[in-house]
């Protein structure tokens, strides 16, 4: 089970000198509030929210964002990817449970706060380096120095077979998030991949499929490993290295008692 985020919509008002707003801004430095409500179908516990946004005619780069709760008080939030001619990908934390928050955006650049999303699954593409992915630490290293990054999305699990961000060939993914074992046991899990890949769990190598290859040799999940896991919230990090074109990358899981694997 992965740890959900919060959607929220957007609604927009711009500031003037006066009226029936004023009282309630909260910010110093903008020209635009946009208030974010909680989509209707939202986890109730959600400890992270996101949104996209596109600032009123003015450049990514010259945009600053503040993120308040409805009393005013600061909300940390996370820039996930942004450029020019595209939305902003907002993380930001919703642990205070609130049904909407407000957005403020003025000129100048973004300067997030000091926070750390819990929760959610980001997928990070890069322009392949080159190296030979020979094992687990040669895959992670091939992907950490890959540049320059193509783009950052939230996916819902480690299931793709289309590069969101560009082209199916020659770069490398890089996939970081939480996931929640309900039970203490002992974990399997496995990785299926076009060329190689790599999976790990709070730190720790868990399923490696090196060097460039097809994905029929991985079907069944024999590219596994095992974990003892506590109860409760885990960090998961996947790795491919793609040469070449085509793109398939899947991470499964089979918890205590399970006798087959599932997409995570």
């Amino acid at each position: 089970m992965r740890k959900a985020l919060i959607l929220f919509i957007l609604g927009a008002w711009i500031f003037c000198a006066s009226g029936p707003l004023q009282a309630e801004w909260h910010s110093a430095t903008a020209d635009s509030r946009y208030r974010i409500e909680r989509a209707t179908d939202a986890p109730a516990a959600a400890q992270a929210g996101y949104f996209l946004l596109w600032p009123n005619d003015r450049a990514i780069s010259n945009t600053c964002l503040e993120v308040f709760s409805m009393n005013g008080a600061p909300v940390g939030y996370r820039i996930l990817w942004s450029a020019e001619g595209a939305p902003l990908k907002v993380l930001f934390d919703s642990s205070r449970q609130e049904a909407a928050y407000y957005v403020y955006t003025g000129p100048g650049p973004v300067k997030p706060p000091d926070w750390t999303p819990r929760s959610g699954l980001i997928l990070e593409t890069r322009k392949r380096a080159e190296g030979e992915p020979t094992n687990a630490a040669a895959i992670r290293k091939i992907c950490e120095a890959s540049g320059p990054v193509l783009g950052r999305s939230l996916v819902p699990d480690i299931f793709l077979g289309i590069h969101p961000h560009g082209p199916n060939a020659d770069f490398v993914s890089i996939l970081n998030g939480f996931f929640s074992a309900d039970q203490a046991g002992g974990y399997d899990f496995a990785t299926l991949s076009e060329d190689a890949s790599c999976l790990w769990v709070d730190g720790k190598i868990v399923a490696q499929w090196p060097g460039c290859h097809g994905i029929q040799e991985g079907r069944r999940g024999q590219r596994h490993g095992r974990i003892n896991l506590a109860a409760g919230l885990h960090r998961i990090e996947y790795f491919n290295v793609k040469k070449g074109p085509g793109y398939t990358i899947e991470a499964a899981w089979r918890p205590p008692g399970q006798a087959l694997f599932d997409v995570i």
